[in-house]
C-alpha cells in the first residue's frame, strides 16, 4: 500500500491555518515585547532620575531649590561618581533635565548650549584655588534670549555679544555677576573735584551708553558685595584707612607673582596685575583699576575719594577726577534665563 501525502488544497489549508494564527499570536507577542522593553526604560529612566536627585544633594552648594529653576546635568558626570549602578550606555552622552518644583519633574534630553558653567573648583596657573566665585556665566547683556556659551562668547574685552560673566552671588532668584573686564580702562568718577562726588556722574554716564538691557540694573560693585566675597566682616566706609589687599585683609600685599591670589578673577585684565597675583594682565597702561559704587567723601584738603579695584588685589581709594581707572559692570539676572550644566 503507498503512503499518502498530503494534497495541495490541504497544504494550502495547513499554511492558511498557520497565517491566521500568526496573525492573532504575533501582534500580541510583538505587543508584549515592546510593552517590556518600555517597562525596562522606564525603570533604567527612574534610576537616573534618582541618580541625578543625590547628585544635586552631594553637591547641595551648587544646586539652588528655588521653584522654576531648570538644571541639565550630565548623565556621564553623574556615572564618574558612582551614583548609576546599572547600564546606560545608551544614554550616557545625554542629560538629564530637571525642573525644580513642589515636586520635581524630569526628563532626559539632548545636552543644551551651556549657557552657565558650574564651578566646583577652580584653580589659577599655580594651582591656587579660586575663592568666591559661584560660578561663570556666558552672557549677552544687550540680548538676553540669546544663547552663549563657552565657544560664541568673548573673554577679556568687548561691551556688547556674548561675554564671560562671574557669579559672585547666586542667593534668592537672580544672579549677581561681574563682568570679567573693564568696558572702560580710563574715566573719572566725576570731572571736576567739587561737592558732586556721590553724583557718579562719569562713570554712570559711560555704564548707561552701552545701552544693555534696562531689567539688568547694570551698575558698579559695591564694597559691602566685595567684602562678602573676600570675607572681610568689619570695615569702615569712611575711614581712609580702612582698605586692604584681598589675600591678606590687611595693609600688607600677600600675592606677588602670577596665579598666586585667590581672588584674581577680580582684577584680572588690569594693567601689570601679573606680577601682584592676576592672572592676565592688560597692555592699558591707564588701566589702573576699576571704581565701586562707594565713594569715601570729603577727606584731607578738600579732596573728594571713592573706594576702587586696584591692579594690585586691594582695595584703595583715590580721588573723584582721577581718569586711571576704569569700569567694570555688575549685572542681576533671572536664575531662569540659565541651564545649569
Amino acid at each position: 500500500m503507498k503512503n499518502k501525502g498530503f494534497t495541495l488544497i490541504e497544504l494550502l489549508a495547513i499554511i492558511l491555518l498557520l497565517s491566521f494564527l500568526a496573525i492573532l499570536i504575533f501582534p500580541n507577542l510583538i505587543s508584549n515585547f515592546e510593552k517590556k522593553e518600555v517597562e525596562v526604560d522606564q525603570a533604567t529612566k527612574d534610576i537616573l532620575y534618582s541618580s541625578a536627585d543625590q547628585y544635586m544633594e552631594r553637591y547641595g552648594n551648587d544646586y539652588d531649590k528655588q521653584i522654576g529653576v531648570i538644571y541639565d546635568i550630565l548623565i556621564s558626570d553623574i556615572d564618574k561618581e558612582g551614583l548609576i549602578p546599572i547600564d546606560v550606555s545608551k544614554y550616557i552622552d545625554k542629560c538629564i533635565e530637571v525642573k525644580i518644583g513642589n515636586t520635581n519633574s524630569y526628563r532626559i534630553v539632548e545636552c543644551p548650549d551651556r549657557s552657565i558653567v558650574d564651578l566646583k573648583d577652580i584653580y589659577s596657573s599655580n594651582n591656587v584655588k579660586q575663592k568666591g566665585v559661584k560660578g561663570i556665566a556666558y552672557f549677552n547683556p544687550s540680548d538676553i534670549d540669546e544663547v552663549c556659551d563657552e565657544e560664541n562668547s568673548t573673554v577679556g574685552s568687548g561691551t556688547s555679544g556674548c561675554m564671560k560673566w562671574y557669579i559672585f552671588d547666586n542667593s534668592g532668584d537672580n544672579y549677581k555677576m561681574i563682568l570679567d573686564h573693564n568696558t572702560e580702562n580710563s574715566i573719572a568718577w566725576n570731572s571736576s573735584n567739587t561737592n558732586v562726588a556721590y553724583e557718579l556722574s562719569g562713570a554712570y554716564e559711560a555704564i548707561q551708553n552701552l545701552n544693555w538691557d534696562s531689567s539688568l540694573g547694570t551698575t558698579l560693585i559695591t564694597t559691602s558685595e566685595l567684602n562678602k566675597i573676600i570675607g572681610r566682616t568689619e570695615f569702615d566706609i569712611t575711614d581712609v584707612n580702612s582698605g586692604y589687599y584681598f589675600d591678606s585683609l590687611t595693609t600688607t600685599q600677600r600675592a606677588t607673582s602670577k596665579g598666586s591670589s585667590a581672588y584674581s578673577w577680580l582684577y584680572d585684565y588690569t594693567y601689570d596685575c601679573v606680577s601682584n597675583g592676576c592672572e592676565i594682565a592688560s597692555s592699558d597702561s591707564t588701566n589702573g583699576g576699576y571704581w565701586t559704587q562707594d565713594p569715601l567723601g570729603l577727606v584731607q584738603n578738600y579732596v573728594y575719594t571713592v573706594w576702587y579695584i586696584r591692579f594690585n588685589g586691594s582695595l584703595n581709594d583715590t580721588r573723584v577726577y582721577t581718569a586711571d581707572v576704569g569700569i567694570r559692570p555688575v549685572i542681576t539676572v533671572p536664575k531662569n534665563k540659565f541651564q545649569k550644566i
